[in-house]
């Protein structure tokens, strides 16, 4: 079941995009409502449907944002896929998290797992923008794309150790934010 679910919404998420591009909303939900549905996990159909219309290649959204700003719709296209990568995460959340859903569940459980989600969509955010306090390294990038995936999980050991760990990047984060605030006072000093 639980290796099903992994591929399901990936499976999902290309099936929205292939078979989606060009309808109108109506027909785009139907077609992937009738592909996932059959799982039993009704709720990520239709925002992997709709996800089709900002990424590219077809894009249609990015494109027509882009001639509405005057700016190049490729590069658009691309920066709507980048910030569209958090959306990809958001149904893996549901699938795994039904608790997100307020079903069987306490509110005292629904609010930790709620502040665990929002935690790992943080983080992820963070990845996608390769920026916390400043610039992000490589190790800091991976380390926080483990953190934001292993909140995808209601695990309370791995949602300690991933605050334990953002931790650790948290304050070295603002440790070097603060010698590049002093280095550029003695700069404008000098």
């Amino acid at each position: 079941m639980f290796l099903g679910l992994f591929f399901l919404v990936p499976s999902s998420r290309k099936w929205g995009q292939v078979c989606s591009h060009g309808y109108p909303g109506s027909p785009r939900y139907s077609f992937c409502r009738a592909y996932i549905a059959c799982s039993g996990r009704t709720p990520i159909y239709h925002l992997y449907a709709i996800l089709a219309d900002d990424t590219p290649p077809v894009g249609v959204a990015a494109y027509a944002a882009a001639v509405i700003a005057g700016a190049d719709p490729i590069k658009t296209g691309f920066l709507g896929f980048k910030f569209d990568l958090a959306a990809f995460l958001l149904p893996f959340m549901f699938v795994y998290n039904p608790s997100l859903l307020l079903i069987d569940t306490t509110w005292y459980k629904a609010i930790l797992i709620a502040a665990t989600s929002l935690f790992g969509m943080y983080c992820f955010a963070a990845v996608i923008q390769r920026w916390l306090f400043t610039r992000l390294k490589i190790w800091e990038q991976v380390v926080l794309l483990a953190i934001a995936v292993s909140m995808v999980w209601p695990n309370v050991v791995s949602d300690i150790i991933g605050l334990a760990v953002f931790c650790l990047i948290y304050f070295s984060q603002r440790a070097r934010k603060a010698r590049e605030d002093q280095l550029n006072i003695s700069y404008i000093k000098a």
